[in-house]
């Protein structure tokens, strides 16, 4: 909606984010229904104020609820996401505001994105890209391209508190100290990738609604997740997204999204590794697997006669036994040596 010259509204000074993408999401409401009079236009949202607003508008309105059970089956892995989903927010909002988590590091306060926005430009801060370093994740650097010129710079981050909550690849705003080039995380400009692979903590009881998952990516610490379904959940790679990392809060929180499979099974071990790396792997649609030709398919004659036959030379394949997609090939002949007159291999 804020996307569209139709649709866009300006945000009013002194309104909150909040308030301004509920507006947007109004006015989107009232151009569909005067320009797609033929359909009903449904907003899916658990904010009461939107709701509210939404319904004096004439836009049906459902919960996140009822569009998971209106969409899908009672088993479905939809509806654990929302369950985790749901029991983790439970929980948060049944938690004491402001009271900070056992053994929690006490991190400084992310800034808001305005306050970011304006260090940015008058010099104070620097944007960059955060990477650990090695195993070590109290240890990082972020770094900052300077527009316009070839000049880059390489800032430290040492501590959980410099790091400031930050996960590996994402852009972030970062103060220097003065201490050299040592500096620390002030907001996180673009978040990277919250989806991870990760497996329930061998020492974690799992007999609460939360429990604590141990990603494979060293670089990410645990996360705590909700769900009442431990026991089916354990020894099992599990795909699990973080939703936030509190400033009082010792761990990020997040929920769990499915199953891959058991832990050391090859086929989720290898899809694990693809999730990790962001590979889309979807299997083929009915469409491209008829495009294939079928299996009495033969080269036809004016194409073999189009083409340079190497059918008499002696090949050899260098792909791995069983591989079905043999593309690399070599050969080897003798050739004659121009300045002896003798042949050489």
């Amino acid at each position: 909606h804020e996307t569209s010259i139709h649709t866009f509204v300006h945000r009013y000074r002194g309104e909150s984010l909040q308030q301004w993408h509920h507006r947007l999401i109004r006015t989107a409401v009232l151009w569909y229904q005067r320009h797609v009079p033929d359909i009903t236009v449904r907003v899916v949202t658990d904010s009461r104020e939107l709701a509210d607003q939404v319904a004096d508008y004439g836009g049906l309105i459902w919960s996140v609820r009822e569009l998971v059970e209106a969409r899908s089956a009672p088993d479905a892995p939809l509806r654990a996401q929302y369950e985790s989903l749901a029991l983790m927010l439970a929980d948060s909002n049944s938690t004491t505001p402001g009271e900070p988590e056992s053994g929690s590091k006490g991190y400084p306060a992310h800034l808001q994105p305005e306050e970011v926005d304006i260090g940015l430009k008058n010099g104070r801060f620097r944007k960059g890209t955060i990477k650990f370093s090695g195993k070590y994740r109290n240890r990082a650097s972020v770094v900052v391209h300077w527009e316009g010129t070839a000049r880059t710079d390489v800032f430290e981050l040492d501590g959980a508190v410099s790091i400031n909550r930050a996960f590996h690849g994402d852009t972030v705003a970062i103060e220097p100290t003065g201490e050299g080039y040592n500096a620390r995380v002030v907001g996180i400009v673009q978040p990277r990738k919250r989806t991870y692979v990760a497996t329930l903590d061998r020492a974690e009881g799992g007999s609460s609604l939360r429990s604590l998952c141990v990603p494979l990516d060293y670089r990410v610490p645990k996360v705590r997740i909700w769900s009442r379904q431990w026991e089916a959940l354990r020894k099992k790679r599990l795909v699990i997204h973080i939703d936030g990392w509190e400033a009082d809060s010792l761990y990020p929180h997040g929920h769990y999204v499915r199953q891959i499979g058991a832990v050391w099974n090859i086929d989720a071990e290898m899809e694990s590794i693809m999730v990790e790396h962001d590979v889309l792997y979807p299997a083929f649609s009915a469409a491209a697997l008829a495009s294939l030709p079928s299996r009495s398919w033969v080269i036809p004659q004016a194409e073999i006669e189009r083409r340079v036959d190497l059918r008499s030379l002696l090949l050899f394949s260098v792909d791995p036994l069983g591989c079905e997609d043999v593309d690399d090939v070599l050969s080897c002949r003798r050739l004659w040596c121009v300045k002896k007159g003798k042949k050489k291999s």
